[in-house]
């Protein structure tokens, strides 16, 4: 028995040995098996049957080696065999691929160009939706304390891209949805889960929609998306941002020469070749940045940044950067202090000197901003007497201008001039409180700006100037130019014309100052002349005005400094320092410049230049307004004043009973109001102050907006913050006007709006 035995495990070892010796003569190799793994998110079979043709490509292509396609349907169990190094490539989305590189150093090596309605897309992300008629969901913040769905809680397309979305708004889906719902297994079911109604709304990859729709499982007018964006070049309904397609990645260290061949593979795959078109896309690209795929993860704290899976250094930095962060700081800080605090103590004694100039620095610069407080709170003093002033001079010009319209007045020529006069003066002084409110308090010079003409401007500024210096100080004008304009604010203008004047005034030689001040304009081109004030050269023809003193002038240095905040050559007490400062932003907001000329002993030129406002038509001048003859012979429209003040609702009462309107007056805006509640529909027009007790001309104005749409109003106001020409349609309010209330304007305002 053990020599038959014998025998025949001979001749075995006879027949193996012949078999090994033949296929070794015939030179036929055994290819190295190559391992591609593949993320089947629509399952096994699914998988190989679209990406089986591709493995084939590479091994017609690269022959010495056998490529073999091994798909996993769970994450976990590709993460698994990603994490033994059991493949050497794999095709895989953007979320998993991520985590691969972070975890186990894999490299992309291609993107995917996939192939969506005949076309290539490179990049994919997500949509939220709903049933089409669900009127409760209309946007993302809708969807608190609704149930949600998604295909499973690893996917990137269909859930994690929707999940960043909705973060930006403040939605937390495990805390702020009624239920969150992760259905497992295929998108298309999420698609159907929302149409049943077995949650209101869920997302999933784009295109999904409209590939249900075209192989009619579904009718996508049924639907509606939620937070729909518009993205250049790519047609498909999305909520979201897009990010890469799906990647060919190593899935383990392979040779150069392999990676070289199997990209160049890919690269070669024509749209139209069996690989492509089982596979259901177009190609394959050089590999797209994946960075805002990680980004998103590192927001969502997902995937290789997830808490549990980070080491503990990783996850300490993560928890805590922010203290680390900040405790570092302050220990580079406090290090610095110190070595600060040692370097100074050796140098304090030659820095004692410097030190006590910089403590005087600081006091002036405190009693400097003290000044400025002061001149804030002297301001809000300007505006709360500019508004009972403005009041006062309201009903006296008012009474004023009716008293003209009588008959006594009509027929007594000294009584008219007489009254002619009161209205003068109180313009003057209507445009006093004006100059006072604009040197109070910072406008913008764009705000009211006017085309006027320059002898105009020069008329206004002898008189503004004149009272302001003292006698013995001689003030010229010499003006010369002929219809010449300029786009300026015109208060803004005299306020700049003011503190150059003044400051030539300070500049005069003698304890009371003796000399000349001379203001004269001119049309001047410039080429390539610097401007002392913003330092930009000068190219152009500008409208310059011309101040020139001969007092006691300044060296370079001051020249230098003219303009700066705060610097001053005057004495404790004796100035700011802003008006110069003050004087350069008025300017170059009228796109205008400084020139500067001067010599120690031999006085100063300063020179406005502005731009010619040419081709436009001079603003008129405020002129004294007769009472319009235009009156109806009967009471034709309702008229209800509001004003705190009875002489002003006096006065507009009998102005307008003379032009035959029916008026209703009340000196308190809650009374004015409930009258307006029940009777609005007998008012045409309010007329009302803005600044009342309890309840202002605003509050009031929308209150009766609110209980009658299309009810015009008109604003007047002798001073406010709150209202002003330029945002008083943002209130509804119909038309604006300052008071003392110019007749004339205040009578067409009225025609215009009843």
């Amino acid at each position: 028995m053990k020599i038959i035995a014998f025998s025949s495990l001979l001749k075995n070892i006879r027949t193996l040995s012949t078999l090994m010796i033949l296929v070794f003569c015939s030179g036929v190799t055994v290819a190295d098996e190559i391992k591609v793994a593949l993320r089947a998110h629509s399952g096994v079979e699914e998988g190989i049957k679209q990406w089986q043709a591709t493995i084939d490509h590479l091994n017609t292509k690269i022959p010495e080696h056998h490529f073999t396609l091994h798909p996993f349907e769970s994450i976990s169990g590709l993460n698994q065999a990603i994490s033994r190094k059991e493949y050497d490539f794999c095709i895989n989305n953007p979320s998993s691929f991520i985590k691969h590189k972070i975890d186990y150093g894999i490299t992309p090596l291609a993107t995917l160009v996939n192939k969506r309605q005949g076309k290539g897309y490179t990049r994919f992300g997500s949509v939220i939706f709903t049933r089409a008629d669900r009127t409760d969901i209309n946007s993302l913040k809708d969807l608190k304390n609704k149930s949600f769905i998604a295909v499973e809680e690893l996917a990137f397309g269909g859930w994690r891209v929707a999940w960043d979305e909705l973060l930006k708004y403040n939605i937390n889906p495990f805390k702020d949805f009624k239920s969150m719902i992760f259905a497992g297994g295929m998108q298309q079911n999420v698609v159907f889960s929302v149409r049943d109604g077995s949650a209101d709304a869920g997302s999933v990859r784009t295109d999904m929609l409209e590939r249900l729709n075209a192989s009619g499982k579904i009718n996508i007018q049924d639907f509606k998306v939620i937070g729909q964006k518009q993205t250049k070049e790519f047609p498909f309904l999305h909520s979201t941002d897009l990010y890469p397609e799906w990647v060919f990645s190593t899935a383990r260290p392979v040779s150069s020469e392999l990676k070289t061949q199997v990209v160049s593979t890919l690269f070669s795959i024509k749209n139209n070749s069996n690989a492509a078109l089982t596979g259901k896309y177009i190609g394959w690209i050089s590999p797209l940045d994946y960075s805002p795929v990680e980004n998103l993860l590192k927001r969502l704290h997902v995937g290789p940044y997830h808490i549990a899976t980070m080491s503990s250094f990783e996850r300490l930095k993560s928890q805590y950067a922010l203290p680390i962060l900040f405790l570092s700081l302050a220990f580079i800080f406090l290090t610095i202090l110190i070595l600060f605090i040692l370097r100074q103590n050796n140098r304090i004694r030659q820095a004692k000197k410097l030190l006590q100039q910089e403590i005087v620095s600081r006091q002036e610069l405190e009693r400097q901003l003290m000044h400025i407080q002061k001149m804030e709170s002297l301001g809000q003093l300007t505006g709360g007497i500019a508004h009972d002033f403005n009041n006062m001079l309201a009903s006296m010009l008012g009474y004023t201008e009716l008293s003209i319209g009588l008959e006594i007045a009509r027929s007594d020529r000294k009584l008219q001039k007489y009254l002619n006069q009161v209205l003068n003066t109180g313009d003057r002084a209507k445009n006093l409180i004006s100059q006072m409110l604009a040197f109070s308090r910072t406008e913008d010079p764009s705000n009211k700006t006017e085309t006027l003409l320059m002898a105009d401007i020069i008329e206004d500024a002898r008189k503004l100037l004149r009272p302001l210096l003292p006698s013995t100080i001689s003030f010229q004008i010499k003006d010369n130019t002929e219809k010449l304009y300029v786009k300026v604010n015109r208060v803004m203008l005299d306020q700049v014309l003011m503190n150059i004047c003044l400051n030539a005034k300070d500049a005069m030689k003698g304890s009371i100052g003796t000399g000349t001040i001379t203001i004269s304009t001119n049309i001047q081109s410039y080429d390539l002349t610097q401007c002392n004030s913003c330092h930009q050269n000068i190219s152009g023809t500008y409208v310059v005005i011309e101040i020139k003193d001969n007092g006691t002038g300044m060296d370079s240095d001051c020249q230098k400094r003219l303009f700066e905040p705060f610097f001053t050559t005057k004495g404790v007490g004796k100035g700011t320092g802003m008006g110069l400062s003050m004087v350069h932003g008025i300017i170059h907001e009228h796109s205008g410049h400084l020139i500067v000329e001067s010599e120690i002993n031999s006085g100063t030129t300063i020179k406005i230049l502005l731009p010619e406002a040419s081709g436009i038509h001079k603003t008129p001048q405020t002129s004294i307004l007769k009472p319009s003859s235009n009156i109806s012979d009967e009471e034709t429209k309702h008229i209800l004043i509001v004003d705190d003040e009875i002489s002003i609702t006096t006065f507009l009462s009998d102005l307008l009973k003379r032009h035959h309107y029916k008026i209703t007056t009340f000196n308190s805006s809650q009374q004015a109001l409930d009258f307006f509640n029940t009777h609005h529909n007998e008012i045409d027009l309010v007329i009302t102050d803005q600044m009342m007790p309890n309840l202002s001309g605003t509050e009031m104005s929308a209150k009766m907006i609110k209980t009658k749409k299309n009810i015009s109003i008109v604003m007047c106001t002798g001073f406010s913050d709150q209202v002003t020409e330029s945002n008083m349609k943002e209130l509804g309010i119909s038309a604006y006007i300052e008071k003392p209330i110019e007749t004339d304007k205040l009578l067409n305002t009225i025609s215009s709006l009843v």
